[in-house]
């Protein structure tokens, strides 16, 4: 939706681990900053985490399908 500078705002689906329905919300940017193919209005793939006060960011982010998510330990929530 939007793409700040410390910033991007993304409409998602739900999702389930985080028991959140679908929603547009801002997370902060990776550390990385904003990877350069990643353009407002299209589709992404993100993985966030939680931050100490209680915001969340963005992990990785990539246009839809060419992200390799880390493996995630069995019975861990991501």
């Amino acid at each position: 939706e939007r793409i700040g500078k410390d910033e991007v705002t993304i409409s998602h689906g739900p999702i389930a681990s985080l028991q959140w329905g679908p929603m547009t919300m801002p997370f902060k940017l990776p550390s990385g900053g904003m990877p350069g193919d990643v353009k407002v209005g299209e589709r992404v793939v993100f993985d966030v985490r939680q931050r100490g006060d209680g915001g969340f960011e963005i992990v990785t982010i990539s246009p839809n399908g060419t992200m390799k998510l880390p493996s995630t330990p069995a019975g861990a929530k991501r």
